[in-house]
């Protein structure tokens, strides 16, 4: 009865325990590997070759091969171990042996612990161990010492006392001078925990940059969990992410995962679709429930990368001055990033990027006047074309349709300067964006030309709101006799009646229309000959 009842009182023991074991990290050195920089995932250390820590069957380049060679071969009958071969090295002489980054930053509950088996069967050499939190930046004092072992000997519970994301490890070996070497296996880093936890795997996600309007590739972590209460765990992602529990989705901003002990395993598929051009965007995706909370980091960006154009040859046709919209009045000599406005980036006389300078405004369905000047930087006449793209939808390409315009057709000129006109789209993106403007001799060209001459610029433009009364554009006059003229014009928004003010052509407009709810066309009448009007 006695012996039963002991055995009783211990089933409700370990039933009645809440605790955790968790690894997070582990290394056995029992794969193909010879110097710390090839195992898997890479360590780091001293690098001379008689000096480093190697597989504990290597022997080329110690000097007295495999002496001081210690059995067996790894501990817990494991194939292998790292070896620094301290027989015939100086005495004092040291190594050190540094693991990759380890992240506790999720570990937070509990305790960090490490483990190791060393083997030192003789002699007065050791092994110290030393904990970084920035690293490898700098070190704290050694966690342990380990003299002398004639078997493997199992060093555990060793408390780390952080939860830094940046964690390494240093195994410093110091030489004897003729006896055993020192051997280090089964390397580990665990959590030991009472406490519920929620574990993610990994702990951060980065989506890079995506174009706006569009959405990212799906990206995934393991959400996973010890000692949990069974429930419901919610997990929720910030604006411009979303969360599904399939990878095909639906995706949406909040996602709940039911729970039943023990265990917990579930995917969570994520996307990002940024709703602004340019932005940069970080925030967590937060897991809570069954008495645990963690965070997923998630960033991303929206910026915009456009393709490359430039020409390759220096010394004829230059764009020395480009001229649009409400500030923009940019000159710049021959050969030169300098210009009237500000300093360009890129290689003069081939291409200039003034996309840092102040982002001129133009208006939606407004017709607005562009001048460029081309400077035939030789003084011999070329035949070239000019162009203009703008990226209207802001989706970093500018080859949609309406956002190519060809204002000088290849043809042959010394310097000249070109007075155009460009419509802005009704339903063009509002914001800044970028406008392209290209010189090449030749007589086709597109955005991503690379040309043998010429040269190419960027701007930044400002897409604003359309004025409230969008002025009509292709004015014309018809019909003209001495006392009458038919007028006529291009509507560019949705109006269709129109207010008119006339006088002769040194009067001052009112804003009082003379013929108000005019029609197109619409007759003037009551002119007086040989008087011209505005």
């Amino acid at each position: 009865m006695r012996k039963l009842l002991t055995i009783f009182i211990g089933l409700l023991f370990c039933a009645g325990s809440s605790w955790a074991q968790t690894n997070v990290f582990t290394q056995n050195f029992d794969g193909a590997w010879t110097i710390p920089s090839t195992l898997s995932p890479v360590w780091s250390g001293t690098t001379t070759t008689s000096l480093s820590w190697h597989k504990n069957n290597y022997t080329t380049g110690w000097p007295n091969g495999n002496a001081g060679s210690y059995s067996p071969a790894g501990a817990v009958s494991s194939s292998g171990s790292a070896r620094f071969n301290t027989y015939g090295i100086g005495s004092g002489t040291t190594s050190d042996f540094i693991t990759p980054v380890i992240n506790l930053s999720t570990y937070t509950s509990g305790t960090n612990y490490l483990e190791f088996y060393h083997i030192n069967p003789s002699g007065t050499d050791n092994l110290k161990v030393y904990l970084s939190s920035n690293g490898g930046a700098t070190w704290g004092s050694a966690l342990i010492t380990c003299g002398v072992s004639s078997s493997w000997a199992l060093h555990t519970a060793i408390v780390l006392g952080t939860t830094s994301a940046t964690v390494k490890l240093k195994f410093t070996g110091t030489s004897d001078y003729g006896y055993d070497d020192i051997g280090l296996d089964q390397v580990r880093v665990y959590n030991f925990s009472t406490d519920p936890q929620l574990i993610v795997t990994p702990s951060s996600l980065a989506f890079g940059n995506v174009i706006l309007g569009t959405t990212s590739a799906t990206q995934s972590y393991i959400l996973s969990g010890t000692y949990l209460t069974a429930g419901t765990i919610v997990v929720s992602a910030p604006a411009d992410f979303m969360i599904s529990l399939s990878a095909a989705g639906p995706f949406t901003s909040s996602v709940n995962v039911s729970y039943s002990p023990p265990t917990l395993a579930n995917t969570i598929y994520t996307q990002f679709t940024p709703t602004a051009l340019n932005a940069t965007y970080n925030g967590n995706i937060t897991n809570v429930g069954g008495g645990a909370s963690v965070n997923v980091t998630v960033t991303g960006n929206s910026n915009l990368v456009y393709c490359a154009s430039a020409a390759y040859y220096s010394g004829y046709e230059d764009i020395t001055r480009v001229q649009f919209g409400s500030a923009l009045n940019n000159s710049t000599p021959c050969a030169s990033l300098a210009g009237s406005q500000g300093i360009a980036t890129g290689t003069a006389d081939l291409y200039s990027d003034f996309t840092g300078i102040a982002a001129t405004t133009v208006q939606r369905a407004v017709t607005t006047p562009i001048t460029i000047e081309i400077t035939e930087c030789a003084g011999v006449a070329h035949a070239h074309t000019v162009a203009v793209f703008i990226d209207f939808n802001m989706n970093g390409s500018f080859a949609d349709p309406g956002e190519g315009f060809v204002i000088w057709q290849y043809a042959s000129s010394n310097t000249h300067t070109i007075s155009a006109t460009i419509l802005i789209p009704e339903d063009a993106s509002l914001g800044n964006t970028r406008m392209r403007v290209i010189c090449a001799d030749q007589f086709n060209i597109y955005p991503c030309l690379m040309s043998s001459y010429g040269e190419t610029e960027d701007y930044t433009i400002q897409v604003a709101e359309a004025p409230d009364c969008i002025p009509p554009s292709l004015l014309t006059a018809t019909g003209i006799t001495g006392y009458q003229a038919t007028l006529g014009w291009a509507q560019t928004g949705t109006a269709s009646s129109w207010d008119i003010e006339w006088g002769p052509a040194s009067f001052v407009p009112t804003g009082v229309p003379n013929i108000p709810g005019a029609t197109n066309p619409q007759v003037l009448t009551g002119l007086s000959p040989l008087t011209q009007y505005t």
